[in-house]
Order: C-alpha cells, then sequence, then structure tokens
C-alpha cells in the first residue's frame, strides 16, 4: 500500500475523494511505517485541502505497543510545528477525582513547573472536574468520613533472594519475588477497603442511593497489569482473602 501510495497520484486521490479528512486516535502508538502512510496520503504538501488530526500522549507511550515508535510522534509534532499548526492539549481532567490530578500533577513536575519527562516530553499542568468525587472512608475513631487518598508510595525494605551473592550490585530481589510481596500489599489493602465503611462518592451523594447500596464493592475495583501472567500472584493472594 505505502509503495502505490508513494507512486500512484491516482492512488493517492482516489482514497482522499472516499475519505476526506483522517483522524488517528492513540498516535503515540504509531510506527514509521504507518506515519508514513498517513503522511503520504494526506498530508501531500502540494494539496491546499489536507484535513489530518493525530490525536495521542507521549506519556502513555510505555510498552511500545505493537511496535510503536515515539520518536514517530515527537517528529510529528515538530513537523507540525514548523508547518505553523501548533498543538491542541486538554486542559481539564473529566474523568478523575480532584485529589487524584492534583497528585499526578505534583509527581510529574518539578517544584518550578517543569517536566520530568525527558526527551522534549511537556507535563502540562492540568485542571480536574471538582464533580467528580473520591472515596470515602469512615475513621473508626471519630465516626467521620474521610476521602480515601488518592496516590499513595508504598515503599520498604526488601529482603534478599536467597541465590544472591556479593557483587550483584543493584539486583536485590527477582522480579518474581517482587511480585509476590506487591499482591500481598495490594491484597492487602483491596481486603482493607471493602471489610471497612468505604463509599464511592459518586454513589454516596446521590439521594435516591441507599447507604448500604452507595458500599465499595468488589466490582468497582480494577487492577491493571501488563498481561495475564503477572496477575497470578495477586489472583492467589485475593482468594486466599475470599
Amino acid at each position: 500500500m505505502l509503495q502505490s501510495a508513494q507512486t500512484s497520484k491516482a492512488f493517492r486521490d482516489s482514497v482522499r475523494r472516499q475519505f476526506r479528512a483522517v483522524l488517528v486516535d492513540e498516535f503515540q502508538d504509531t510506527d514509521e511505517l504507518q506515519y508514513s502512510i498517513f503522511k503520504t496520503i494526506f498530508l501531500d504538501p502540494e494539496d491546499n485541502d489536507e484535513t489530518a488530526v493525530f490525536v495521542g500522549d507521549p506519556k502513555q507511550s510505555i510498552y511500545r505497543f505493537r511496535g510503536a515508535q515515539i520518536e514517530v510522534y515527537l517528529r510529528a509534532r515538530d513537523e507540525a510545528a514548523r508547518s505553523g499548526f501548533a498543538p491542541w492539549s486538554l486542559g481539564t481532567n473529566y474523568r478523575s477525582t480532584p485529589p487524584a490530578v492534583d497528585a499526578v500533577n505534583v509527581l510529574f513536575s518539578t517544584p518550578d513547573g517543569a517536566s520530568r519527562f525527558s526527551k522534549g516530553i511537556s507535563f502540562p499542568l492540568v485542571k480536574s472536574s471538582a464533580s467528580r468525587l473520591p472515596l470515602f472512608r469512615k475513621n473508626p475513631e471519630s465516626g467521620k468520613l474521610e476521602p480515601v487518598r488518592a496516590f499513595e508510595l508504598w515503599t520498604g525494605r526488601w529482603e534478599a533472594p536467597s541465590d544472591w551473592k556479593e557483587g550483584d550490585g543493584e539486583r536485590l530481589i527477582k522480579a518474581d519475588t517482587a511480585r509476590e510481596y506487591e499482591a500481598r500489599l495490594i491484597a492487602s489493602d483491596i481486603s482493607s477497603l471493602l471489610s471497612s465503611e468505604t463509599y464511592v462518592g459518586a454513589r454516596f451523594s446521590d439521594p435516591g442511593v441507599s447507604l448500604e447500596e452507595a458500599r465499595l464493592k468488589p466490582g468497582d475495583i480494577a487492577v491493571l497489569v501488563r498481561n495475564h501472567d503477572n496477575s497470578a500472584a495477586l489472583e492467589r493472594e485475593l482468594a486466599a482473602r475470599g
């Protein structure tokens, strides 16, 4: 297809007649070949009527999904800027709760507001939708409902694996062992949330929902993993806790 697009203006014109515009979502997952096709067909410098929109977030390009090349995203961004097209950024997050957005803003920006990312990847601070309410948990001592922390960093001293030898450098723990520790922490945290009086803010604020219906349920919880194999340890720990 790429060869045809490059050598046949008739082919490009035929595609353009069928699709007057193109919107490429998740553009951070684009590779060199895909970008060449989009660029050749829809970004012809001799065509003043091109309409192409690339939607992406370079900070989400973390696993080189399907051979994605972050360098392609950055080059496309720079080429668009040299052509006089400024990128548009979404300034408000309507999905996450305000405390979660505030935590991410702090984590990925320096005290002077600069980005912690390299390769020219910026991190514009975003606002949050105040209508997104967090989880609330009843304090057993005061009896008051308090917001559950939106973001936590877990740290600790790890035990060296049995086969660790002097000179192994910073390899203090195997990946499988780390997942076992991580699974115990996550499962214990989930168990604690479900066994305490924890409420989903969006349901708690609804006058048509009872207090019991507003309680946090197992189906409200999701754990993201890179692949299914990474979830095995967590599944065992959750099953052990019922």
